[in-house]
């Protein structure tokens, strides 16, 4: 048992410092080199965040159906929060274009192919290894 939880430590930080790195940059880069807006800053980094913890649970939990259809849940409600006016103006947020989207796609990439070398024991809790 203290292999599982030593795999389970190892996964949470690596998906931990990832996601923090990559977010980071997102908000940085949107700021600092593209001249963003809070607004446009603030929407990259939420999208970024939460496609990258969905895809970190993903991992975490070896693809279970359950949680995958949560996550596309989360997802849309992701959209529409970005891009229902009344709800987007409320959270001070800005639609995004697709070379937005691109780059939170591969920014929450970088933040799960690390995790992904981390996750058998945490997945399978496999004490015998």
């Amino acid at each position: 048992s203290s292999r599982f939880f030593a795999d389970v430590g190892r996964f949470l930080l690596v998906a931990g410092i990832a996601t923090s790195l990559v977010a980071l940059a997102m908000y940085l880069g949107s700021r600092l080199v593209r001249n963003d807006d809070v607004e446009l800053a603030r929407t990259l980094l939420l999208a970024t965040l939460i496609l990258a913890g969905t895809g970190n649970a993903i991992v975490a939990t070896g693809g279970d159906r359950r949680l995958v259809a949560w996550k596309v849940f989360a997802v849309l409600v992701l959209l529409l929060t970005i891009y229902v006016p009344r709800i987007a103006y409320f959270f001070a947020f800005q639609p995004l274009g697709v070379a937005q989207w691109l780059a939170i796609v591969l920014a929450a990439l970088c933040a799960v192919i690390p995790t992904l070398f981390f996750r058998d024991g945490a997945v399978r809790g496999d004490e015998n290894r």
